[in-house]
């Protein structure tokens, strides 16, 4: 099976999502703005070339439905979500999605996938969801590497995937921690090994001032 995935990207502007149920029914730029919850299903995506971004806010469930539901879709992305306590964390069918930089998080099943679907997933944390952290139902094997799944050991990740699935190369980290504990997450800190909790980087070459061997060069080590 031949796939293409245009990975789409939020721009300077996007489109305010502010509740569950909240229509998500044409091709743009969506983010969330804050913290959303719900009892049922949350957001349903009911178009395709689109990006949801979460911008590190939760999307939190009552044990029932599913965070983010995509069917018949094309080209969307999800991004920068925490997605936690649903039935299904984020439920595809015959549909091809990206998630980049996503918290997918006790539910019962993390990420479920149907029908002729695909799924891109690169630097998530997928991990503790009670049942599975990811199902698949496609009969072509998915390969979902660079993810960290809770665990360091392959023999063990596998227990927490079921179908035809490739999760190797894994991530041997959690790119939601907080190693030096500075209250910035791994992939949000610009020095993630040394605390410095205001992010301050005076030449903007997206290296903190803490650990920059340059501190007046852009020089992006």
């Amino acid at each position: 099976m031949l796939v293409i995935l245009v990975v789409l990207s939020t721009g300077s502007w996007a489109i305010n999502i502010t509740n569950c149920g909240q229509k998500i029914n044409f091709s743009d730029a969506w983010i969330l703005t804050q913290d959303i919850n719900s009892s049922g299903d949350c957001l349903n995506i009911e178009s395709s070339s689109l990006t949801i971004d979460c911008d590190f806010h939760k999307i939190f469930g009552g044990e029932n439905g599913s965070g983010i539901t995509v069917t018949n879709q094309l080209n969307v992305l999800i991004k920068d979500c925490i997605i936690e306590n649903f039935s299904t964390g984020i439920l595809i069918n015959n549909s091809f999605l990206g998630l980049d930089h996503s918290l997918i998080v006790n539910n019962n099943r993390g990420i479920e996938i149907l029908g002729n679907s695909f799924i891109d997933p690169r630097i998530n944390s997928i991990h503790n969801n009670s049942q599975f952290n990811f199902v698949s139902h496609v009969p072509e094997q998915l390969a979902v590497p660079f993810n960290w799944w809770g665990f360091n050991k392959s023999v063990q990740i596998d227990q927490t995937i079921l179908g035809n699935v490739s999760f190797e190369p894994f991530l041997l980290f959690d790119p939601y921690s907080d190693s030096d504990n500075d209250f910035k997450i791994f992939i949000e800190d610009n020095c993630p090994f040394n605390a410095n909790n205001n992010q301050s980087d005076g030449d903007q070459d997206g290296i903190g001032d803490v650990c920059d061997n340059c501190l007046l060069d852009s020089n992006d080590l």
